[in-house]
């Protein structure tokens, strides 16, 4: 009479091995894949988080724009992708000397505080920080500029550039971001206008 021997030959425990393994090695891919998303989803949305308060803070900077402390017209420039003017952005009194500019994919704010006496910018001095990397505005400008006569008059707006600053009295701000290059259908897009308070027309 044969008795029936129970448990694992050596090629199933083998098999079964092997099967954990992959099994393991798997998950342990998955976690990784599914960790590197949340990781860019939450640096995306850093970034934007960044961008949005950024372009509200520029708002603010350049509906206040006045004059530089050198006497310098409150505009210093006006191009498609940087823009240099003067406002007081921390309320202390001075005028700060602030450019807005495009390099890439990279917004870049950089500011000068006035020192000396009679009154100067130093380019030494300047304090550049990042407001976003992710800049996917392609040919768009991130700056359009219009008289005070938009937007009656579309023949002279929105004004050439490097526009001529004293027939600026409005700006428009259209950013793009993403931190894929080619997803349009997930850009995030920011778009506003201001207008500049010491020059419009209408005060």
């Amino acid at each position: 009479m044969k008795k029936n021997i129970s448990g694992f030959t050596l090629i199933e425990t083998s098999v079964t091995a092997v099967l954990l393994v992959v099994l393991g090695a798997g998950l342990l891919a998955l976690q990784y894949i599914l960790g590197d998303v949340q990781i860019r989803a939450f640096n995306s949305f850093t970034n934007v988080e960044g961008a949005n308060g950024s372009i509200n803070q520029m708002v603010r900077e350049l509906r206040t724009a006045r004059s530089g402390d050198n006497g310098a017209f409150l505009l210093e420039s006006a191009s498609n992708n940087a823009i240099t003017f003067y406002s007081d952005i921390d309320v202390d009194g001075l005028t700060e000397k602030i450019t807005y500019s495009v390099s890439g994919k990279t917004v870049s704010k950089s500011v000068i505080k006035p020192t000396g006496y009679p009154v100067t910018y130093l380019p030494a001095n300047a304090k550049t920080t990042i407001i976003t990397s992710e800049l996917q505005n392609s040919s768009a400008p991130l700056f359009t500029y219009y008289t005070g006569s938009w937007p009656g008059d579309t023949v002279n707006n929105p004004l050439a550039t490097p526009a001529k600053l004293t027939a600026i009295k409005m700006i428009r701000i259209y950013m793009r971001v993403n931190a894929k290059t080619n997803d349009t259908r997930n850009d995030y897009v920011l778009d506003t206008s201001v207008s500049l308070r010491m020059v419009k027309d209408n005060l």
